[in-house]
């Protein structure tokens, strides 16, 4: 993966800051093979359900910011979805993308 220890760190810190403790994020597309060059950050964010697509774009603009004033100027696309879990193991987003991401993303 191309991402080192500091910018996985930041990108954590956003995504909890700003989608809460509970959330998960993924790092999927070209930042997640090694021989690929540039290329933007995608990531896959589950966050819990309980907010609002209003709450959940706030939240992934000022995500997107926050990593931005972390790493610097780079493309960060986020994804939002719901949160797996044992009583949903199903997946209600039916989106390409997420279940694309959801099969090759790697955890941070």
């Amino acid at each position: 993966m191309r991402l080192n220890e500091a910018e996985i760190q930041a990108i954590k810190d956003a995504v909890q800051r700003r989608f809460g403790e509970a959330a998960r994020v993924y790092v999927f597309g070209s930042r997640i093979r090694e021989e690929a060059r540039g290329g933007d950050i995608d990531l896959l964010v589950e966050a819990p359900s309980a907010t609002t697509m209003a709450d959940r774009e706030r939240a992934r603009l000022a995500t997107m910011a926050d990593i931005q004033f972390a790493l610097g100027d780079q493309k960060i696309d986020i994804v939002v979805t719901d949160l797996r879990t044992d009583s949903n193991c199903g997946d209600s987003d039916s989106r390409p993308i997420v279940a694309m991401a959801r099969s090759e993303g790697v955890p941070l």
